[in-house]
């Protein structure tokens, strides 16, 4: 799928997804779905040391919030907002106003010299963000839970936002 796709040995994103089909098929009616394309890390080429957050005025309060879906149309309007206002991501809240992660990566930040990842009821643990924690722990710095506002995390020391593509890049502005 990669070479086919034109990858080649370049870095290339890509996306697996295995859906159930109807019961009583022969495979369970299974669908896997393979794609690549190119990727080209988030800070190539731009002159500034890290990512551009904005905070998004729409806090999330869906039910299916908490489930991991198809349907990222909550994100991907969030992304779109940000860019509209020359961000590069949208900070999202939870409904009670505090900080949950934004439109594609989990958030890491340290306060007083301790780090900590957002307590959010909607977020599910992404695969960096989770490898960052453990290598963090092994270091003796371990990453504790904490519940916070947007200008708590303006006064971090440091921003991190994690995922399997860009992996841990620093936040610059928010």
């Amino acid at each position: 799928v990669v070479a086919k796709n034109g990858c080649g040995e370049k870095i290339a994103a890509v996306k697996l997804l295995a859906a159930a089909g109807k019961p009583g098929q022969r495979d369970g009616g299974m669908t896997v779905m393979v794609t690549a394309r190119q990727y080209t890390h988030r800070l190539e080429g731009s002159s500034h040391k890290g990512l551009r957050l904005v905070v998004y005025p729409h806090g999330r309060h869906s039910h299916l919030a908490s489930h991991k879906t198809m349907n990222y149309m909550f994100q991907r309007m969030a992304g779109k907002w940000a860019s509209a206002r020359q961000a590069d991501e949208a900070l999202i809240l939870n409904a009670d106003g505090s900080v949950s992660e934004t439109n594609t990566a989990n958030v890491l930040f340290s306060i007083g010299g301790k780090l900590y990842r957002p307590i959010s009821e909607h977020v599910l643990p992404g695969t960096m963000e989770q490898a960052v924690c453990e290598l963090l722990a092994k270091w003796g710095k371990p990453v504790e839970r904490a519940r916070l506002t947007v200008e708590e995390l303006k006064g971090a020391e440091s921003v991190i936002l994690t995922n399997a593509l860009m992996g841990a890049v620093p936040v610059a502005e928010i």
